[in-house]
């Protein structure tokens, strides 16, 4: 009775969390909790370890995948795997070092770009390319900012997890509620980490923290002498973690008001206040690309091009976007910038190729320029692009390059 005791918390933890993944159709979380749930009933003797039994668990977890992976989301399953395509092409280039840290969502999109500029492509992966800055899989993400290196070090860490596990579940610990409860919640979080991007949400950061520590306390409560300060140490990564998250946001709050009364002021057509806004915030959010964009935006509305391409390539460092890029290469064309400007338009279209915006934007400039045949090439490719999801502005822009690919025969 104890043992069923100790199990039913995490047992009714893994359950609620499998209902809410079923019920917001989340396929990773639902593997997670899957997985947590055949833990516990191995881990209960329910089912008992045998070659036979370890084989039936494998392949009907397997089964499960490719049953989520090919009957739910199924367009999500093949855009992940243009991604993993693509990524490999980084892994080839930057096995040994890595990109460095965080650098996957400023380098993927040039990647991408390369890719489709290549040609090899199908006209599905065209049309589920995006503008992507996670790997769908966090291991795969940190060995592409690590390396090699760091995928050894991550290897011994989750070595050192599975064998803290292993160790606690051999001892009388093993129906601890709050160890079996926290060892639930990181294999959870663990095993969705294979199949989506989940550890950049604070509070995922936060359980997976909280659940690690109660491990490492399961398996080394007899070496930690003094408990308040261990636990005060657990608490303090609490914090650290929050402050990273909020920490910023809350010290400038005052410059991210200014920043959306900016946006407002701007949608309103109060130009002069909008401006004076934004560089009362600039000291304070000067990495921030969202901000950047915003305001480099702001400069193109006042058609105050050369400083709003100081300020799209001061963002370019800090985020990648093809609309940043289309927004950049209309400033350079306007100031002049001919062979940058280009450039600049022709990333765009490549970093997501099924973009009528972007293609549109480098039609017009080689119309603009008198570049004839640059023009009908491109202009040909805009009225033979798969539409992804119709709209009136699509409507427009084909009708609209129709006239124009007329006008220059």
């Amino acid at each position: 009775m104890v043992v069923r005791k100790a199990y039913l918390v995490p047992f009714l933890s893994a359950c609620i969390i499998l209902c809410l993944s079923i019920y917001l159709e989340n396929r990773s979380f639902i593997l997670g909790s899957v997985a947590a749930l055949i833990f516990l009933l191995f881990t209960a003797n329910k089912f008992r370890f045998s070659a036979i039994s370890i084989c039936l668990v494998t392949m009907g977890f397997t089964g499960l995948i490719l049953v989520l992976a090919l009957a739910v989301k199924s367009a999500s399953t093949h855009g992940r795997i243009l991604i993993y395509k693509v990524s490999a092409g980084i892994f080839r280039e930057h096995y040994l070092w890595g990109l460095g840290l965080g650098n996957f969502k400023k380098q993927y999109l040039h990647y991408q770009a390369a890719y489709f500029e290549r040609g090899n492509y199908s006209e599905q992966e065209l049309l589920l390319a995006g503008n992507t800055y996670y790997a769908f899989n966090d291991y795969w993400q940190f060995m592409l900012e690590w390396g090699v290196f760091g995928g050894v070090v991550l290897l011994l860490a989750i070595s050192s997890i599975v064998y803290m596990i292993h160790k606690v579940l051999s001892s009388a610990d093993r129906t601890n509620t709050a160890f079996l409860t926290g060892c639930v919640l990181l294999m959870t979080i663990a095993v969705a980490a294979c199949f989506n991007h989940v550890f950049e949400r604070v509070y995922i950061q936060i359980v997976f923290l909280l659940s690690l520590s109660v491990i490492v306390w399961g398996f080394a409560k007899q070496w930690i002498k003094n408990r308040v300060f261990y636990f005060a140490c657990v608490l303090l990564g609490v914090f650290m973690l929050l402050t990273a998250e909020f920490g910023h946001k809350i010290i400038a709050r005052e410059a991210y008001h200014q920043w959306r009364e900016a946006n407002s002021l701007r949608r309103m057509g109060y130009f002069n206040q909008a401006f004076h806004n934004f560089e009362v915030a600039y000291p304070y959010l000067q990495a921030d690309a969202s901000f950047l964009r915003d305001y480099a935006e702001m400069m193109m509305s006042a058609r105050r091009f050369h400083e709003a391409i100081e300020i799209f390539e001061q963002a370019l460092p800090h985020w990648v976007g093809h609309r940043m890029y289309m927004s950049l290469g209309t400033c350079y064309h306007q100031v002049g910038r001919y062979d940058e400007a280009e450039r600049t338009f022709l990333k765009s279209v490549y970093m997501v190729p099924n973009r009528f915006e972007s293609r549109f934007a480098l039609f017009t400039y080689y119309i603009e320029t008198d570049r004839k045949e640059e023009a009908s090439y491109w202009g040909k490719s805009i009225m033979e692009l798969p539409v992804k999801v119709p709209s009136a502005r699509v409507d427009m822009i084909r009708k609209d390059v129709q006239r124009l690919l007329m006008e220059i025969k």
